[in-house]
């Protein structure tokens, strides 16, 4: 049967900026159409990759041409040369901004912090240790990716679109999703997802980076990770942010629980950027 796809509204539903009931109709779409997620991941990346362009000032001149262009739109059907110089330069610009960042796969930085638990994080580290007590409450019991998704942003009101749902075929028994809870810090709402890697129990919690009071550190054009180890328990905590989220990761993975993070990352050289960074001792 032809089903029309969703493609005009992947933007605006990435954004939160569909009503309600658009927004779970476009959801239940992408659960059951592959064209249309992998459509929605470009767009995620897109933005990701915009939000971490630096704004610019144009040279007063350029201003100063555009205004006499509008005061003067029967003298020419042109635009004047200085807006073309202008407009070729901000093009190469962006240009060499992409090629930058395609090239170095935006820079991982991980760092070993002893200083105070986050809130996120001690969301993170509680919720992770219920779970391995076997007193947690998942709100959501799934193994389905889309569902878990759905769920998510429904609940929440926080995009999980980050998480790919077409996964690489290493993927195939290593990865399994377990479920999801709503918790509060802050005040505010945070997701809990809870999932295996290599059959190693991981949590994640994310939440707004607006909403927390001691929020991590987004760097532009790099990525600023926290790391934190529980002596006592072998835990590894992992802490960062990145567009406008905020996350907090709980495992016993080896290394620094690099391996967690490839629930997002499914890109072959960014997997081996993350398994390869060290960890920087202050």
């Amino acid at each position: 049967m032809f089903r029309r796809h969703v493609v005009r509204e992947l933007t605006a539903y990435r954004q939160n900026e569909l009503p309600p009931l658009r927004a779970r109709r476009v959801g239940e779409h992408l659960a059951g159409c592959a064209a249309c997620r992998r459509e929605l991941d470009e767009i995620s990346f897109g933005i990701r990759l915009a939000e971490k362009l630096p704004a610019a000032e144009a040279p007063d001149s350029v201003w100063v041409s555009v205004r006499d262009a509008l005061d003067r739109p029967s003298r020419s059907r042109f635009l004047p040369r200085a807006v073309l110089v202008g407009a070729t330069v901000a093009v190469a610009l962006v240009a060499a901004g992409l090629a930058w960042y395609f090239t170095l796969r935006e820079p991982l930085r991980v760092t070993e912090t002893a200083g105070p638990v986050s809130r996120l994080e001690a969301v993170a580290i509680a919720e992770h240790f219920r779970r391995i007590q076997g007193r947690i409450d998942w709100q959501i019991r799934t193994t389905d990716l889309a569902r878990l998704r759905r769920w998510v942003g429904e609940s929440s009101g926080l995009s999980a679109d980050e998480i790919p749902i077409d996964r690489p075929a290493e993927d195939a028994g290593r990865l399994r999703i377990v479920g999801a809870r709503l918790a509060r810090v802050d005040g505010a709402t945070a997701a809990v997802i809870g999932y295996e890697m290599d059959s190693e129990p991981v949590t994640l919690a994310t939440a707004r980076l607006g909403d927390l009071r001691d929020a991590p550190h987004v760097a532009p054009f790099s990525k600023d990770v926290r790391y934190r180890l529980d002596r006592e328990h072998g835990y590894k905590v992992v802490t960062w942010g990145v567009s406008h989220k905020a996350y907090a990761m709980v495992s016993r993975l080896p290394g620094y629980g690099q391996t967690g993070c490839f629930l997002c990352h499914t890109a072959p050289e960014r997997r081996r950027l993350i398994d390869s960074a060290k960890v920087l001792r202050n």
